[in-house]
């Protein structure tokens, strides 16, 4: 391997961005990993779930809420994880960018349904951060056994 595929590796490249969104959609191991360690995965997550939630709120002051949701949410899940995969709240908040933003732009289109409602994008969010905690347990659940 020379110098390049390394530099390579080590930036997101814009063609992996899909098989990322569905590998932690589906809480794959090697889609967490390549997130935390990939430079620039933070700030393509950010903008994801930005486009993402531009799409599912219904109006500009639900925006500040479902900030703080998801932050808390973060939070939460970084506590109630424990065992041998230890994770930061950013890490954590990475990890969920990456859920929410194809969970959002789902919502977005129920969001067709109900224009006036907030709940697609709250529910967005909270399964957003469920399918990091159910994807982190099962790393657990894989170096137990």
């Amino acid at each position: 391997m020379d110098s390049t595929d390394t530099a390579r590796r080590v930036f997101l490249a814009p063609n992996e961005v899909p098989g990322l969104m569905l590998g932690a959609l589906l809480g794959e191991s090697v889609a967490f990993r390549r997130i935390l360690g990939a430079r620039r995965a933070g700030r393509t997550g950010l903008a994801l779930a930005l486009v993402g939630l531009a799409l599912a709120a219904p109006s500009l002051p639900t925006v500040p809420l479902l900030v703080v949701l998801h932050l808390l949410l973060a939070l939460f899940v970084v506590v109630a994880v424990s065992g041998p995969v230890t994770l930061r709240v950013i890490e954590e908040l990475r990890l969920s960018l990456w859920t929410v933003a194809p969970l959002l732009a789902l919502f977005a289109v129920l969001r067709l349904i109900w224009p006036a409602s907030w709940l697609p994008a709250v529910v967005a969010v909270l399964v957003g951060h469920l399918l990091v905690w159910r994807g982190l347990q099962a790393q657990i659940d894989e170096r137990k056994d």
